[in-house]
């Protein structure tokens, strides 16, 4: 599947809300999307979820939204995008020019900004992304030391689109007797679905008598193993 450019995946969930609704575009983005609203004091919504609770609150008050697309520009990382937004609420309509900031890393969308100004818009770029840059894209970095112990360290966020990365660096060319260490203090997010290549991967050590030990990550990362309630089952290392 050929990736869409970061202008071409804002067109698309812009036409996906235009015609579907807003289900419809949630459905092209990762569900762990943040959403800065910075109207009327400021709201933050983590994630799609949020997104659809604060439609259903719309919908429940007797409010539709129209949306219609002026101007796309892509400036780095980020496409800022100009519209009219229509408001049906009960006592009339409501209309607005608004601004949106996409913020993508990786070809993701990971950050979604808006703003009443196109200047506020503008400007907020290089502020955000000193204040809340969005998250590396994800890599495994290996190395060897000179017993031979192999040492992967995944960086960024662990999730349903990045572990089958990890699961091929945790498993391709690995043989009886090999020890590796996989180090998580690189990795900012995990997900269930990360967890659970990890959990594969001890199992497969085990299965093909290979030897895979865990390092700690950071407090969330850690905090994730927690409630699921298999810390005390993994080979994490003493620290």
């Amino acid at each position: 599947m050929v990736q869409l450019s970061p202008v071409d995946t804002v067109r698309e969930l812009w036409a996906r809300f235009e015609r579907d609704g807003v289900e419809a575009a949630l459905g092209l983005v990762d569900e762990d999307v943040v959403y800065l609203l910075q109207l009327a004091g400021g709201r933050i919504l983590h994630g799609s979820d949020e997104v659809r609770a604060l439609f259903a609150e719309f919908e429940a008050a007797g409010v539709s939204l129209e949306a219609r697309l002026d101007t796309l520009e892509q400036r780095g990382d980020a496409v800022v995008a100009s519209g009219t937004v229509r408001m049906h609420r009960p006592d009339g309509l409501q209309e607005a020019q608004y601004h949106w900031v996409f913020h993508f890393a990786g070809g993701r969308l990971r950050r979604l900004s808006i703003y009443t100004g196109r200047d506020e818009a503008v400007s907020s770029l290089a502020a955000l992304n000193a204040l809340a840059p969005p998250p590396a894209e994800f890599e495994v970095a290996t190395d060897s030391d000179a017993g031979g112990t192999i040492t992967l360290r995944p960086t960024g966020e662990l999730d349903i689109a990045t572990a089958p990365k990890l699961e091929r660096a945790l498993r391709d060319g690995r043989q009886p007797g090999d020890e590796v260490v996989l180090d998580l203090s690189g990795l900012e997010f995990v997900d269930s679905t990360g967890l659970r290549v990890i959990v594969k991967g001890v199992e497969a050590a085990a299965r093909e008598r290979w030897e895979l030990r865990l390092r700690h990550g950071p407090p969330a990362v850690r905090l994730v193993f927690e409630i699921a309630g298999v810390l005390g089952a993994l080979p994490f290392e003493v620290p």
